[in-house]
């Protein structure tokens, strides 16, 4: 795997050699640098490159190789000259109609700027055979391939996370945009229920002020899609001027709409380009990298992109070990640190040094082999104006313990990713695109099986793609009122079973003849659990809300995670009523901190708890976890 140490070199010379040493010694592969624009064409036409020439002397002399990060946009990066300049075009916000120093992507001025530093860059430095990768800063703060969200240096510009897409550039683009998508305003208005009299009304809007849902929806499609055809053209350009050279677009965030990323769509363009994706959001908790990286890495490795992972900040030594498992039980090429994580002021962190070297050995490229899916409902969260709910990452963080996961978006979706899974699960969120649903139907019937709490509608409302998927007939009635439950598929229901105080505040009557009913409540005999058998595949549904960050009403129900079991039985024991299904084998289904990753070599595993843990294989052997420790098991069974 691809392990690139992010520092400036320090002047003084020994230290810069004390500093290269280390990293060669722990297993680096690269140095990155950030190449600011400013410090490499401090005058218009004007490149000096000592600077970077002393730190790639040094890299070349120590057998590393070299990751450049070149960044133009950003206000930290941009020349004074240029930002004072008729081409200047700073991004503005829809909050408070502000501008920020951050350049928008809509500047018609910066291709032109982009094409002449990537020409010189290259011109100066490719034939040196220096070069592990290029990583490309497009805009946002840093250079991540998101709008502005938080800022750098307080109070040296405007900024903060919300909508930069007030400047006249932006307006421009979204009313070419919608020309090209409706035609007229006519269609406009009949689509999204708005009444414009002129293009001149139609400019981006906050959530609240959108005519509709679909309106909302459609606008964010365009900003979304505006950030990749910006990295469309920065992929071109380094493409031209860096050939052979692996490209990775940087990105960052949570998905939230404001940051305008859609990661999946993102991964794609990084594959129609050869190229791949670094996403900058880790930290040192393992459920909260593998959540917030999920996404990336499960497009990526459908697409065809390749993918690295950097840190947001600091990172402790548990981190370090929550960082390589993850890198590598995700299938990724590149894991990025920063020199801050190891050095201080005093020296080298030995604490953190010991473990990363203790575990680097694992940083090995290979590929998971996953064969369930979540649900990541790009349309819904995109609507709540989240990257992902509070109720999905708590559901998300319990059943990562029990099982390895991919996330699905509606993107994915449509292009047919749900092909290699077998399962297809539900955590939060209702509202999809109606294709979407249509695929998720389609595959169903082809065998798959889609597990859920809640009926999924489309952008305007109808669930009928749902009641089909989960055997409502049209008498089908959702009834209210707390009632125990009693189990008619105990065979099946043997997690959920053990849940004490089995009862529901929801149920289904009149389910169509393909259903068949796992728990009903005692009182009417109405359905809780049921299974609809459609084609080849099986809806299954539970009736009665997710039990994670629930509302107080539903308090009494707390900590029940019934639904939750029930996908524990679905995974591991469906095969109890379809004899012809093969459950999952069980490499983990424990909530013990442990996780279990099948990789094409073998198992590998993860203790991220304090406790020393034994762990059986699937092979029937064990494997002893200390704390905070990796470990790799082939499927022989040998150490």
């Amino acid at each position: 795997m691809e392990i690139t140490f992010c520092c400036d070199l320090p002047e003084e010379q020994e230290q810069a050699r004390e500093f290269l040493a280390y990293y060669r010694r722990a297993g680096a592969t690269s140095i990155q640098s950030y190449i600011h624009w400013k410090r490499i064409e401090p005058q218009p036409g004007r490149f000096e490159w000592d600077y970077y020439d002393r730190q790639v002397a040094l890299i070349r002399e120590y057998g590393l190789r070299w990751v450049p990060f070149i960044i133009l946009g950003p206000w930290y990066v941009t020349p004074e000259w240029f930002q004072a300049s008729p081409e200047s075009l700073f991004a503005r916000c829809l909050e408070h109609g502000r501008e920020s120093r951050v350049q928008s992507i809509w500047n018609p001025a910066l291709p032109n700027h982009i094409e002449r530093v990537m020409s010189a860059f290259a011109r100066h430095y490719l034939d040196m055979d220096v070069l592990e990768s290029i990583l490309l800063g497009i805009s946002g703060d840093y250079g991540e391939a998101i709008y502005q969200a938080v800022g750098n240096w307080p109070k040296a510009y405007h900024t903060h996370q919300g909508y930069w897409c007030g400047d006249t550039g932006a307006v421009a683009d979204f009313q070419r945009w919608l020309r090209e998508q409706f035609g007229s305003l006519a269609d406009i208005n009949q689509c999204w229920g708005s009444q414009y009299q002129s293009w001149e009304e139609v400019h981006p809007v906050l959530r609240q002020k959108a005519p509709s849902s679909r309106a909302w929806l459609d606008q964010m499609r365009w900003y979304r899609q505006a950030m990749i055809d910006w990295a469309d053209l920065w992929f071109q350009t380094a493409a031209r001027h860096f050939p052979g050279v692996p490209i990775y677009l940087c990105t960052g965030g949570d998905g939230t709409p404001h940051h305008g990323s859609d990661f999946s769509l993102q991964c794609k363009l990084a594959a129609r380009h050869g190229g791949g994706v670094r996403i900058t959001n880790e930290g040192s908790d393992y459920l909260f990298n593998f959540i917030i990286t999920r996404l990336v890495s499960s497009a990526s490795r459908y697409y065809g992109a390749f993918f690295g992972f950097e840190p947001a900040s600091a990172v402790d030594e548990n981190g370090i070990v929550a960082r390589i498992y993850n890198a590598t039980a995700s299938g990724a090429r590149q894991l990025h640190e920063y020199a801050h994580n190891f050095y201080t002021a005093e020296g080298l962190k030995e604490a953190v040094a010991r473990r990363f070297e203790t575990n680097a050995a694992y940083l090995q490229e290979s590929r998971p082999q996953v064969n369930v899916a979540v649900l990541y409902p790009l349309s819904d969260f995109t609507n709540q104006e989240v990257g992902f709910s509070a109720r999905m990452v708590a559901s998300a963080r319990w059943l990562r313990d029990i099982t390895d996961f991919d996330f699905v978006d509606e993107h994915m979706i449509c292009d047919g990713a749900l092909e290699r899974y077998r399962y297809l699960i539900t955590l939060d969120g209702v509202m999809l695109e109606l294709e979407a649903l249509e695929a998720i139907e389609t595959w169903v019937r082809q065998g798959g099986a889609i597990v859920s709490w809640q009926l999924l509608k489309d952008v305007e409302g109808s669930d009928e793609v749902s009641r089909r998927i989960f055997g409502l007939s049209p008498q089908s009635e959702e009834l209210t009122g707390i009632q125990a439950l009693r189990l008619l598929e105990p065979a099946f229901l043997q997690h959920f079973g053990r849940v004490p105080q089995l009862v529901t505040v929801q149920s289904f009557s009149h389910l169509l003849e393909t259903t068949r009913k796992a728990a009903i409540t005692e009182a009417d005999e109405t359905a809780v659990v049921w299974l609809n058998h459609l084609g080849r595949g099986w809806g299954i549904f539970c009736a009665g809300p997710s039990e994670l960050d629930m509302n107080l009403s539903f308090a009494w129900m707390g900590e029940q995670h019934m639904y939750l079991h029930l996908v524990r039985d679905c995974l591991f024991h469906l095969s109890a009523i379809d004899s012809d299904w093969v459950d999952l084998p069980v490499f983990d289904n424990e909530l013990d901190s442990v996780y279990v990753t099948d990789m094409e070599d073998g198992w590998l595993y993860l203790n991220f708890g304090p406790q020393e843990v034994q762990k059986r294989t699937p092979a029937g052997t064990t494997v002893d976890l200390p704390p905070y420790a990796i470990r790799r098991r082939p499927f022989s069974g040998a150490a």
